[in-house]
């Protein structure tokens, strides 16, 4: 009985470690490794990205050139 216990404790503890390992042979071996054509994919979506985010800052007015918002003007 105490033979089957430690059988089944080493078991559970090496399941997570099995699951880690790369079982496909077309995969470059490292998790989450990505190939030439992915990662230039992302990096055209990335500056198409920038370039919107760049394209919305400048379309934020300026507030220095507006008049100053005090909400509690009135009440002092």
């Amino acid at each position: 009985m105490k033979a089957f216990t430690i059988v089944a404790i080493v078991a559970a503890l090496t399941s997570p470690v099995y699951a880690q390992f790369n079982n496909n042979p077309q995969s470059s071996g490292k998790p989450g490794a990505k190939s030439d054509q992915e990662r230039a994919e992302e990096a055209k979506q990335r500056k198409v990205e920038d370039k919107a985010y760049k394209d919305s800052l400048s379309r934020i007015p300026d507030r220095e050139k507006e008049k100053k918002v005090d909400p509690w003007g009135n009440v002092r």
